[in-house]
């Protein structure tokens, strides 16, 4: 952008103030027409702003899911079973649904950000965070997800099973949740 400042300051200076061409000057050095000849990389360039600003905002929203799971951990690991049983099947219905597509969105954001930065300076990083919420997704599949689907199946089955089996995966689905949160941090660092 500020090669491109330079270049219309030129014209502009060369041409008296007086704008040759068809369209008229631009006001903000953002905005860019693109005629014969223009790089494909000048119309790149007008894109990453938004992916900038999209990719840690996304980043940021699916950050606070993996943080209120860490911050809530202590007092949940002290829980009995019938109250960690009832916590954890009520409380967290929304995190599936609301926060796994937008995480999955911030995934998506990054993936198409790193694309976008390919070449520059900013690429080894932005694939680095980009790599970082990869994993953070695959240890909460890995780790996570199973014992979802375990207690789902416990309490459709046998319900008065359901405390036990709660606690006895307590651990995996806690301190994934935990793993999973550390790996979205550093996507985000």
């Amino acid at each position: 952008n500020v090669r491109r400042m330079r270049d219309l300051r030129s014209v502009a200076l060369a041409s008296g103030g007086r704008h040759q061409g068809s369209s008229p000057p631009l006001p903000f050095p953002c905005q860019t027409t693109y005629g014969e000849g223009e790089p494909e990389s000048a119309r790149i360039d007008d894109v990453i702003p938004a992916w900038r600003f999209l990719t840690p905002l996304l980043v940021a929203l699916g950050m606070g899911l993996g943080l209120a799971h860490a911050l809530e951990l202590p007092p949940r690991m002290g829980y009995d079973a019938e109250l960690y049983m009832a916590v954890t099947s009520t409380l967290y219905r929304l995190f599936g649904l609301v926060g796994g597509p937008i995480q999955v969105g911030a995934l998506l954001a990054a993936i198409v950000l790193t694309i976008l930065v390919r070449g520059r300076p900013a690429f080894r990083m932005t694939l680095v965070g980009t790599l970082a919420l990869a994993l953070s997704l695959g240890l909460w599949a890995a780790l996570v997800s199973p014992v979802n689907s375990e207690w789902f199946e416990v309490l459709r089955s046998s319900p008065e099973a359901a405390p036990a089996a709660y606690l006895e995966l307590r651990p995996r689905w806690e301190y994934g949740h935990l793993a999973a949160f550390a790996a979205w941090l550093l996507g985000f660092s």
